[in-house]
């Protein structure tokens, strides 16, 4: 959880976004709260990963969020399987990111893709603008 400029903090995390299938690990989510106002407002989702059925030893899921906030609003880092057998190298698991500038969310940024999976990411912020490191 952190706090922007403007006072407002965030709690981001994975979890379950209806059944998740057994085969794949699908139907996960990244979720958010805002706290504003002294007050818990109500959670939802960052980013969903669907369910679709068996991926030939695949994995469907996030791993490793990070957060970072600026003067008045926030970003989201993670780190998301592209749906390649992670029982074996190489797999794929790729950067994304999400901005969000205190009045609404803006689109899914892919940061890295490469064959190799990413690797933990960090994210940080100014004050206006954010940098991403992995």
């Amino acid at each position: 959880m952190v706090f922007n400029g403007a006072g407002v903090g965030i709690a981001v995390w994975e979890s379950a976004d209806g059944p998740i299938n057994a085969s794949d690990y699908s139907g996960r989510a990244i979720w958010y709260a805002l706290y504003q106002g002294g007050q818990w407002l109500q959670e939802a989702p960052l980013h969903t990963l669907p369910n679709t059925g068996t991926v030939s030893g695949g994995y469907d899921g996030y791993f490793k969020l990070d957060v970072a906030a600026s003067a008045g609003g926030f970003a989201v880092a993670w780190i998301q399987s592209d749906r390649t057998n992670i029982q074996s190298e190489p797999y794929r698991a790729n950067l994304y990111a999400r901005v969000f500038d205190g009045v609404a969310w803006g689109a899914v940024a892919a940061l890295e893709a490469r064959v190799t999976p990413a690797g933990a990411p960090v994210i940080a912020s100014n004050g206006s603008g954010y940098l991403a490191a992995w």
